[in-house]
């Protein structure tokens, strides 16, 4: 189990530096849209690529 664990982690294609780009090409890949919530309680902090 733990070896499809690192083949699904390490082998896409997927632009994880970007939450928004990854968000597209989900929706492409899929054929639907996607709704990105935004909360004002959260914020997104692009130096570290995170959300708290």
């Amino acid at each position: 189990m733990g070896w499809d664990v690192v083949q699904i982690g390490l082998r896409h294609n997927l632009p994880v530096h970007d939450p928004f780009a990854t968000a597209k090409e989900i929706a492409k890949r899929m054929n639907r849209n996607i709704r990105l919530v935004y909360r004002n309680k959260y914020k997104y902090d692009k130096e570290k690529n995170v959300v708290r």
